[in-house]
């Protein structure tokens, strides 16, 4: 594959830097800022910044030779018929993806383009872009087999100035003894699973301090997903969109996005979910829904039964955060969302 391919909204793709479609001179891969400035005397406070809409533009000339370059403008054009495109654009720095609609592709006849004359159509196309850079990236829900000498597994973070993790995995119990001194309990008090709330605990000695979040309870509903966004929004956004996919019998599934120890955001519907069904839901902005799907590949729209006390459609913040998703024992949970980029 070259630097730059297209692919259409029927999943066909074409390179665009080949033979029979030569391009060259791209533009619009960069970003533009419109900043707002309050200002103080020889001083300029930003106020707002906003980012204009991206569009590539690159100059392609059609047909291997004079007699090929009717035809493969017109199978071009009919391959962009099919909207949204998505770019590939690949280079040394990694493979990244933008969809966009058409804007124009000018066309004039052999010999007469403004560009300069040859033997093949040689033309201008534009593509206006309705996103970001993307990579999709995934995480699914692994279970544990269960271990009989431990209720629940956990994991305990210290920050002594970004030290690593002091254990890997310990009982409850085992967190328990650091946890307690923190929290501030005697030892005729019992720990909870909500004392583990997943987050921070507090100080300890000299500035460390303590993590602690439950990896996984055996027998409990609770699945987690932990993530990583290397998004970079400038700024101008808060988090990535994501699609949350539940299969397998459940009742009443939801789940929160936690980052800190803060809630960030959540969701949930209210439904019960077949052992051969999916409950599908993206907070995409160009293509938001929540839908249950049947085993034929149909689909019944279930927007209706979210439930509208919580966030809803949630983002991944930028940086490391935790998704908790509360189903039955037996569903299965899978989390895509897009690590994005401005500029790449």
């Amino acid at each position: 594959m070259s630097m730059f391919a297209l692919t259409n909204a029927r999943g066909e793709t074409v390179d665009i830097n080949n033979d029979k479609l030569l391009s060259y001179t791209p533009t619009g891969l960069g970003v533009h800022f419109t900043n707002t400035y309050s200002q103080y005397e020889t001083y300029f406070k930003a106020t707002k910044s906003t980012v204009a809409q991206g569009q590539f533009q690159i100059n392609i000339l059609f047909g291997d030779v004079e007699s090929q370059a009717y035809q493969t403008f017109s199978d071009f054009a009919q391959f962009l018929a099919y909207q949204p495109l998505t770019l590939t654009y690949t280079t040394s720095a990694g493979t990244w993806y933008r969809d966009g609609r058409l804007n124009s592709l000018t066309k004039t006849e052999i010999g007469g383009s403004t560009v300069f004359a040859t033997d093949r159509i040689n033309e201008s196309f534009t593509l206006e872009f309705i996103n970001n850079w993307y990579n999709n990236r995934s995480a699914e829900y692994k279970s544990y087999d269960p271990d009989p000498n431990l209720a629940k597994y956990g994991k305990e973070y210290i920050n002594q100035g970004a030290n690593n993790a002091i254990s890997d995995t310990n009982s409850i119990v085992g967190l328990a003894v650091v946890g307690k001194a923190i929290l501030g309990k005697t030892e005729d008090e019992s720990v909870t699973k909500a004392d583990f709330a997943y987050g921070y605990f507090g100080e300890h000695g000299d500035n460390d301090y303590y993590y602690a979040y439950p990896e996984s309870v055996v027998n409990s509903s609770e699945k987690m997903l932990p993530l990583v966004n290397d998004s970079k929004y400038f700024g101008l956004q808060q988090g990535s969109p994501c699609i949350v996919t539940i299969t397998g019998a459940t009742i009443n599934p939801h789940w929160t996005v936690i980052q800190g120890g803060v809630t960030v955001s959540t969701d949930g519907f209210n439904l019960t979910l077949a052992d051969n069904q999916r409950l599908i839901v993206s907070s995409y902005p160009e293509d938001q829904y929540a839908r249950v799907y049947n085993p034929d590949g149909s689909f019944a729209d279930v927007s209706q039964l979210q439930d509208f006390t919580m966030t809803n459609f949630v983002q991944i913040p930028e940086g490391e955060s935790t998704v908790l998703v509360y189903v039955d024992k037996d569903a299965g949970v899978n989390l895509t969302f897009k690590e994005e980029r401005m500029l790449v």
